[in-house]
């Protein structure tokens, strides 16, 4: 039996949405669309097995990452949480990873490096 915590459990923690990710059938024409006709600014991305682009939208990353078969995670559960998510930063991994724990609710900690600096993820 689960119970419900008092207050939310990551709350306190959550300071904006870091990135959306979208899953698209083109990368290339995904991201002329982005650029071309939304003005959203291109970021450097991590080195990915896969094809996609990291964008500026003003106030949010997007990401496009391409996924030709067009892969629905509830169809595929290997597909990981690297598409159609929501990313939200914290000001506080420490704390939110705590949180995690004391509610029970498990996670993966997940490092990747990038050209400056490591990003740091629970997922």
């Amino acid at each position: 039996m689960s119970t419900t915590p008092s207050s939310p459990v990551l709350a306190p923690y959550i300071c904006k949405v870091n990135h959306i990710a979208f899953s698209v059938q083109n990368a290339e024409i995904s991201f002329a669309f982005y650029r071309d006709i939304l003005g959203a600014k291109q970021l450097n991305r991590p080195h990915f097995s896969n094809n996609g682009y990291w964008l500026w939208l003003g106030n949010v990353q997007l990401h496009l990452i391409e996924n030709r078969d067009k892969v629905i995670i509830d169809e595929f559960p290997h597909a990981g949480t690297n598409i159609n998510h929501l990313s939200l930063e914290c000001t506080d991994l420490t704390q939110c990873k705590h949180r995690l724990e004391d509610s029970n609710i498990a996670y993966q900690e997940i490092i990747t490096p990038t050209d400056v600096t490591n990003i740091h993820q629970v997922r």
